[in-house]
């Protein structure tokens, strides 16, 4: 299936499934935003992938940030076509070894916040 041109957003596609989720499309001729936390680790996987990319960086928790970078995308693109919200909460030992009883209201917002 051709994607030529399709703009796609994979969010925490720097590493892990968000990674290999964006290479996919971009092997498929997609436009890839390519996107974590780390404007460092953003670029260093966009050189990874075919075709166009773009490298940013966005915390989906805060709200200014993904405002600017839906910015950043519609100045490059003009469009959004496809959004894969794949971000997640890194792993934490302090927090997913615990049983569900034992973490804190806290614990769980950061989590929700993210993902």
């Amino acid at each position: 299936m051709s994607l030529l041109d399709r703009v796609v957003i994979v969010t925490g596609s720097s590493k892990g499934i968000g990674f290999e989720i964006a290479k996919l499309f971009s092997e498929r001729g997609a436009i890839v935003i390519v996107c974590s936390r780390s404007l460092g680790q953003s670029k260093t996987a966009a050189k990874k992938f075919r075709g166009t990319t773009l490298a940013l960086e966005v915390d989906v928790t805060d709200e200014s940030s993904v405002k600017k970078f839906v910015k950043a995308v519609m100045k490059s693109f003009q469009k959004i076509d496809i959004l894969v919200n794949n971000a997640g909460y890194p792993y934490d030992d302090t927090i997913w070894n615990k049983k569900i009883h034992e973490g804190s209201d806290d614990e769980l917002e950061k989590i929700i916040n993210v993902d």
